[in-house]
């Protein structure tokens, strides 16, 4: 079995506003799909064996320089491009790169063939070449005024697609972070790179684009890449830092709550920061979920966290903002 991604067409169904849409029918705002795997089977494809984690990843920026290096003009990929409508916005058009035999790649990098019939190995590979399903529900979600002119954070990002966004929607700046390196070399960063690309046939044009957008500063103020465990990300990066942080899926597991809480409390901006968070009710065999998330937030007494916005379409989705205590 292969990894199929899914993308989400938003454009449809009239204008989603926050809470409602814009006719009274009262339903939720849908993304519509255009490729969309069973969500159990998908959270029982997550692998996980504590007995066998690898040391966590240390921290690495990646550089433009060394996306466009690591690109080959004889890579098969094809480029994607998801449309969304945001408020009272026009539509935003983002595209972003899709390599082809994703699982292939997966497992020359890890040596590892569970990569086949697994979306994560922890503590090896935590699903960046998968786009899911709440990030496109957190895309749904984010407005302008959340992000123009604030210095943005995408955790756990794979595609990245809120933090291109969020770009789109004019964010001073927009920092992805991964737990893998080859995840930022491979989708993320080409795809950031590709905002201002006009797409002609063939690998070259896209390797000729990234060189160029290499040898410029235009990218390099917009976007940054960081890899790497939370735990280390978190002591790498500048003390509130950030504006707003994005990120979705990352609650699954219990056992990662106190180095995510961790590297929230010590990246937002104290002052008027916000994570906005998207996640499903529950995982299934790995227990993470919204409600262990939020009292494990409680608990830690540092946060404020609230439901924001429900889908209730197939297994409960929520977005969850998260506010420091005044």
């Amino acid at each position: 079995m292969s990894f199929k991604f899914n993308f989400f067409d938003t454009t449809a169904d009239g204008e989603t506003q926050r809470g409602r849409r814009s006719d009274t029918s009262g339903e939720e705002p849908k993304a519509k799909k255009t490729k969309f795997d069973d969500r159990d089977e998908e959270d029982r494809r997550r692998q996980h064996s504590p007995e066998d984690k690898k040391p966590a990843r240390p921290f690495h920026e990646v550089s433009l320089s060394q996306v466009a290096t690591s690109w080959h003009e004889d890579d098969i990929y094809s480029i994607e491009e998801f449309m969304t409508s945001s408020g009272s916005n026009s539509d935003v058009s983002i595209r972003f790169v899709q390599p082809h035999n994703p699982v292939d790649k997966l497992i020359a990098e890890f040596g590892d063939t569970s990569a086949r019939n697994c979306d994560v190995i922890t503590g090896v590979y935590e699903g960046g070449m998968k786009i899911w399903e709440c990030s496109v529900d957190l895309m749904t979600y984010i407005r302008p005024d959340d992000v123009t002119g604030k210095c943005v954070l995408e955790l756990g990002c794979g595609f990245g697609l809120p933090g291109l966004l969020a770009h789109h929607m004019g964010a001073r700046c927009v920092h992805f972070q991964d737990y893998n390196e080859s995840v930022l070399v491979q989708v993320t960063a080409p795809s950031a790179m590709l905002q201002n690309f006009q797409p002609l046939e063939g690998a070259a044009d896209l390797a000729d684009h990234l060189a160029r957008e290499a040898s410029t500063s235009a990218s390099a103020q917009s976007f940054r890449f960081f890899s790497g465990d939370w735990s280390h990300v978190a002591e790498n990066l500048p003390q509130g830092g950030y504006d707003v942080i994005l990120t979705s899926e990352t609650i699954y597991e219990e056992a990662n709550y106190p180095k995510l809480h961790a590297c929230l409390k010590k990246l937002l901006q104290p002052r008027g920061g916000v994570v906005l968070l998207a996640a499903k009710s529950y995982y299934f065999g790995v227990g993470g979920g919204v409600s262990s998330w939020c009292d494990y937030v409680r608990e830690e007494d540092y946060f404020d966290v609230q439901v924001v916005k429900t889908f209730d379409e197939h297994l409960v989705r929520n977005i969850l903002e998260m506010r420091v205590k005044s």
